[in-house]
């Protein structure tokens, strides 16, 4: 699934900066000027993002993560009631992506997992169904 890769990809990147020693958070313009002593002796950086703001979207996109996690377990063992949660998380994430054009990475597979749900459920009262009949001797 290609969100999967994207929000793998976006963790990784942004927990890097959190081990970063020469990153300086909250940066608002201007210049850093820093002496090359150290771990920094190729100079620093800085980002307008907060640490508590990195941390939250962090948070964020590990949430992400589970979902699609989940979505993909409740797809391979049957079970509709995960992927139902799965694609409702999922339609929540989609609606801040509007602005971005981002949302049809998380609309896509939340369209699929309900779509997955409801054929599971129907393929499982089918079983029930002919099950019933079998222990009545129709």
């Amino acid at each position: 699934m290609p969100i999967l890769f994207i929000i793998l990809t976006s963790m990784a990147s942004l927990a890097s900066n959190f081990f970063d020693p020469c990153l300086t958070w909250g940066f608002s313009g201007g210049s850093l000027t820093h002496q090359p002593v150290g771990t920094c002796s190729g100079g620093v950086r800085g980002t307008f993002d907060t640490f508590l703001g990195a941390l939250l979207r962090l948070i964020s996109q590990g949430g992400l993560l589970i979902t699609v996690i989940l979505g993909v377990v409740g797809v391979h063992r049957v079970y509709p009631k995960i992927l139902v949660g799965a694609s409702i998380l999922l339609f929540s994430a989609s609606v801040p992506l509007i602005f971005d054009g981002l949302f049809l990475l998380t609309l896509v597979p939340a369209i699929f997992f309900l779509w997955s749900a409801r054929r599971l459920s129907k393929d499982s009262r089918v079983n029930t169904e002919a099950v019933r009949h079998e222990i009545k001797g129709e």
